[in-house]
C-alpha cells in the first residue's frame, strides 16, 4: 500500500464508524469493557471491521478507544493493556487484508478536568504506553479521538508522538 500520508495527500480517504454502538447493538453491553471484547469475542469485533471495509472504509480503526492503563484500571484490566491492544490490531489487520488502513485508536482516560491536572505524569506514562503497543502492533497512523478537555489531548499527542513517529491524527468534540 502507499504510505498513509501520501494517499492522504492525493485525496480523501474513508474512515470506518462508530465501534462502540454497533459491539451494543450486537449484545455487548454498557457493564462490558468494549476493549476487553478484542479478547473476549474476537470474531465479533472482526465482523464489524470487515463489514466496513466491504463498505468502502479505507481506514480501519482498531477496538482500543479505552486501552489505556489508566481506564482500563476501572474495569479491573491494568495487567492487559499490551494483550487488548495488541488483539485490537491484529483484528483490523486481519479484517482489513492489506487494503486499508489501520488508525491505532487512543481515547481519553476519563478522568475529570482535576484528576487530568494531578495526574499528569500518569496520564503521559499510559498513553505512551498504549501508543508504543499499538506502534510495535503494526498500525499506519495513531488516531486520538474525541476528547472533550483540550489539556488532555494536547497530554495525548505529546506522549503519542514522544512514543511513535507514525502520523498522528488529533479530534476534540466540540
Amino acid at each position: 500500500m502507499t504510505p498513509f500520508l501520501t494517499a492522504l495527500e492525493t485525496g480523501g480517504l474513508v474512515a470506518d464508524g462508530a465501534r462502540g454502538s454497533l459491539l451494543y447493538e450486537r449484545g455487548v453491553f454498557t457493564n462490558r469493557n468494549f476493549d476487553a471484547v478484542n479478547l473476549s469475542q474476537p470474531e465479533l469485533v472482526y465482523k464489524i471491521h470487515r463489514e466496513y471495509l466491504l463498505s468502502g472504509a479505507h481506514i480501519l480503526e482498531t477496538n482500543t478507544y479505552g486501552a489505556n492503563r489508566l481506564r482500563l484500571t476501572r474495569s479491573g484490566l491494568s495487567e492487559q493493556v499490551k494483550a487488548i491492544n495488541e488483539a485490537g490490531v491484529e483484528l483490523a489487520q486481519r479484517a482489513a487484508s492489506h487494503a486499508a488502513y489501520i488508525a491505532g485508536s487512543i481515547g481519553p482516560t476519563g478522568l475529570s478536568p482535576g484528576e487530568v491536572r494531578r495526574a499528569e505524569g500518569d496520564i503521559r506514562a499510559a498513553y505512551a504506553e498504549q501508543a508504543l503497543v499499538l506502534t510495535q502492533s503494526g498500525c499506519d497512523l495513531l488516531i486520538i479521538e474525541t476528547f472533550l478537555f483540550p489539556p488532555e489531548l494536547r497530554l495525548a499527542v505529546e506522549s503519542a508522538r514522544g512514543a511513535s513517529a507514525l502520523p498522528i491524527v488529533a479530534q476534540i468534540k466540540v
